[in-house]
């Protein structure tokens, strides 16, 4: 025998629903999962090891792959670094001090990040070429510096700190 308990949704409504369809559309949901995303998954990471990891390893002693692995490391190293140094500045600005603009201002970050990337790839693209940066790594590193997303993130864990920690580090001298 199968026990209905209640389910509160809100403080005035209690319902009810029967254990079977509970049950059923966990199945369905669980279905869904494997066959969409596990089951892809499960192929895809067959058919990459299928060779076995000496093809990895071969692959990583090629030239081209080492040259690509380093610029990838030296762009992301140098983009979290500006990233970090500008969004730390630029979140630290907008959440502690007063001017005109402000809210303005941080629409547009959050606005910046709102936007998918491929609604601005073309523009990017030929601002790059229009600075003559095509085929450089200032296109690479200069358009990911002030994320917005960063700027957003740092603003939002400065906005949560009490003043009462800024006034205690004021009186113990930093």
């Amino acid at each position: 025998m199968v026990v209905n308990r209640p389910v509160s949704t809100s403080a005035h409504e209690v319902r009810t629903e029967p254990a079977l369809v509970r049950w059923t559309l966990i199945a369905i949901a669980v279905t869904f999962l494997t066959v969409f995303v596990v089951l892809p998954l499960a192929v895809v990471f067959a058919e990459a090891f299928s060779r076995g990891a000496a093809a990895y390893l071969a692959a990583l002693k090629e030239p081209e792959a080492l040259a690509a692995i380093r610029l990838t490391l030296m762009v992301a190293a140098i983009s979290v670094g500006l990233n970090l140094v500008f969004g730390v500045v630029a979140a630290w600005a907008v959440t502690k001090f007063e001017f005109r603009g402000k809210t303005a201002l941080f629409i547009l970050v959050i606005a910046s990040f709102m936007m998918p990337f491929e609604a601005i790839a073309m523009p990017l693209y030929v601002l790059v070429n229009s600075l003559g940066w095509t085929n450089s790594y200032k296109a690479l590193i200069v358009p990911e510096i002030a994320n917005g997303m960063i700027i957003f993130l740092f603003r939002q864990c400065f906005a949560a700190i009490p003043k009462d920690v800024y006034e205690a580090a004021r009186v113990y001298g930093a």
